[in-house]
């Protein structure tokens, strides 16, 4: 679990890279706070605006907590992962 404080400033870039290692698909989801918490995710950063999980949708899954980070690439394994956006993050930093 990474978690991650891009601090004050507008030009912080959290990078996501899908395992080209292997044959097998990931799905990664990208909740908001909000989001996160409704889905029952256990989240242990208090200030953390972005949750990220990998493969899975329990806490155990969960790979990164983010806070003051203004944008998010996925580079997918040749476009064979699976990305959701989930919630609305309209009030993120």
């Amino acid at each position: 679990l990474d978690v991650i404080d891009g601090g004050a400033g507008a030009d912080d870039t959290f990078v996501i890279n899908g395992n080209t290692n292997n044959a097998v698909a990931e799905t990664y989801r990208i909740y908001s706070r909000t989001a996160a918490d409704a889905a029952g995710l256990v989240v242990i950063n208090p200030d953390a605006e972005i949750v990220i999980t990998r493969g899975g949708t329990t806490s155990a899954f969960i790979v990164a907590e983010l806070d003051n980070i203004e944008e998010i690439i996925v580079n997918t394994d040749n476009g064979n992962d699976t990305v959701a956006i989930i919630g609305s993050f309209a009030q993120t930093s």
